[in-house]
């Protein structure tokens, strides 16, 4: 989520935004982590509205599609245990160069369209599928 420093205080930077900060009730006490801002901001949220346009259409929670998607496209690591065992964990896209978080969403978007089955069009519209930065064309 972002948000925008504003002279009455911190507000929701989109509609995406204000609808993750709405799920709480007026007045509730949050912990916030702020991060370095992602130089390719227009990319991220291109991403963060098509994994919620997903999750809506097939009616999960957007962070376990994120959460998956992070999985399935081998962005993850090994989190040991304290009995010793490992488990897999999905890293965080904050933690991707540009090169790398580009690299992540041309996955993430195949695995949308090949897997799921979700028609590019509905992902992006016929308008904006070229604009989106992926590499792979209808016909691929």
């Amino acid at each position: 989520m972002w948000l925008v420093r504003q002279p009455h205080g911190l507000v929701a930077a989109s509609a995406l935004d204000l609808e993750v900060i709405e799920r709480y009730r007026i007045g509730a006490r949050l912990t916030c982590y702020i991060e370095p801002q992602r130089r390719d901001e227009v990319l991220y949220r291109r991403y963060r509205a098509i994994v919620s346009k997903v999750a809506k259409a097939f009616g999960i929670d957007h962070d376990s599609l994120h959460w998956r998607l992070r999985l399935k496209c081998g962005l993850h690591r090994e989190l040991r245990e304290l009995d010793g065992a490992v488990s897999i964990i999905p890293r965080s896209t904050t933690e991707l160069q540009d090169d790398e978080f580009r690299a992540y969403f041309d996955r993430a978007m195949v695995v949308l369209i090949d897997e799921l089955g979700v028609p590019p069009e509905e992902i992006y519209g016929p308008d904006t599928w070229h604009q989106a930065g992926i590499k792979h064309t209808l016909e691929d």
